[in-house]
């Protein structure tokens, strides 16, 4: 009687744990290269007695996005002797998702003689639906790039000759500028009137100079960084415009619906030209989830610098970790031969030079299981009542053979 009392107990035990281990979640993690990226040094010098040992960093653009093992609170640091590379292991990524990085060397002190390469580098890691890794490398110029490479130089005889040869060049550049001189002597009759446009159009540098942003502080531009070209799009008026400022939202984790984002063009000052749909300098746009908008389009008749921020609305959803990046927009209008002329510059808060206005917001599962995955939570019912009905039959029929 005991032995079967106890094989019937053991049975619907080990029953329910298999129902419950069916029943939990589980986390399914990113079947990842090992070999994630690879960064290349190249050291320039003839002597074999310097330092050619140089340190760098990989730091993440968002918070708690996945680091390689050994990361400190810095980010992860390595460093690599003379003419050498390095693959860096892999995190471990477990939810779909846009994951950046930015990868520099890190010059605590600059060494006298030393020329050290400052090009910062960004890594986009995407993460699919079925957790497959696709990365993408852009330089400092926005430039999408196959290699990470950086180049350090020390002062040797062979720099003093190439110094040697640039002075030669200066020269020849000097003897150019004489006979230049020269010609010059015999245009007197036409200098008067040369001096004349130079005056014309010194005013109207001074007018275009005038014109722009409220606080020339944050202005980028002396020079730009982009060259000046026509704007993209002709209006039927013959007015140009340029492309339209496209939005690009990502969302990582698994909220059980869809998220309403809300996102702000604000001109610096409420003069400027805006799209169509705005009103006093501020227009808004929704993204439904992960996906992408635009703001439209607008005209420039004048030329000046015209500078705009964009930055998401935080909207308090419940589960959700909004992305705080505030990026500018500054468009150089010039006017060229009767053309206006337009570059356009897209940084980021900390003032670098990024190549599109993308928003990642996360979602924590901490504030409670996901209410609109029906078909789960069914199947957890019909799980846990297969349980129930386990455990009373086996119960009963203790029951039964104790009467018995």
């Amino acid at each position: 009687m005991l032995k079967t009392k106890g094989k019937i107990v053991l049975c619907a035990t080990v029953i329910m744990m298999l129902i419950l281990a069916a029943a939990a979640p589980i986390t399914a993690l990113a079947e990842n290269d090992p070999l994630w990226i690879t960064v290349k040094q190249i050291f320039k010098t003839s002597f074999t007695t310097v330092d050619d040992t140089f340190t760098y960093r990989l730091k993440p653009l968002e918070a708690n996005n996945p680091m390689p093992k050994g990361s400190t609170a810095e980010g992860y640091n390595f460093s690599l002797k003379g003419n050498s590379s390095i693959q860096i292991e892999s995190p471990v990524y477990s939810q779909s998702g846009l994951y950046r990085y930015e990868l520099f060397q890190v010059i605590a002190k600059a060494k006298e003689g030393y020329k050290y390469d400052k090009q910062v580098y960004t890594i986009e890691v995407h993460i699919d639906l079925n957790l497959d890794m696709y990365v993408l490398v852009f330089n400092a110029q926005g430039k999408k790039v196959a290699d990470i490479e950086f180049t350090n130089k020390y002062k040797d005889d062979e720099d003093d000759d190439d110094d040697d040869d640039d002075q030669g060049e200066d020269e020849d550049k000097d003897k150019d500028k004489d006979k230049d001189k020269d010609k010059d002597k015999d245009k007197d009759k036409d200098k008067g009137k040369e001096d004349d446009d130079d005056d014309d159009q010194g005013e109207d540098n001074d007018k275009q100079g005038d014109k722009g942003r409220k606080g020339d502080q944050n202005s980028l531009i002396d020079d730009p960084p982009v060259s000046l070209a026509p704007y993209i799009n002709q209006n039927d008026g013959g007015t140009p415009t340029l492309d339209a400022i496209t939005v690009k939202k990502s969302v990582i984790g698994e909220p059980s619906k869809k998220g309403n984002f809300s996102f702000r063009l604000e001109a610096q000052d409420e003069s400027y030209p805006m799209p169509e749909g705005s009103a006093d300098g501020v227009k808004t746009i929704q993204i439904t989830g992960a996906g992408e908008s635009d703001f439209g389009t607008w005209l420039y008749k004048e030329a000046g610098n015209y500078y705009y921020t964009v930055y998401e609305i935080n909207s308090n959803e419940k589960g959700y970790i909004y992305d705080t990046v505030v990026y500018t927009i500054t468009d150089m209008v010039v006017e060229e031969d009767g053309e206006l002329l337009v570059a356009r510059v897209l940084t980021n808060n900390t003032n670098k030079q990024v190549t599109n206005l993308t928003f990642i917001n996360k979602y924590s599962l901490t504030d409670g299981p996901k209410t609109g995955d029906e078909t789960t939570t069914m199947l957890y019912i019909v799980l846990f009542a297969l349980g129930g009905i386990v455990v009373i039959g086996a119960t009963a029929h203790l029951l039964s053979n104790k009467k018995s």
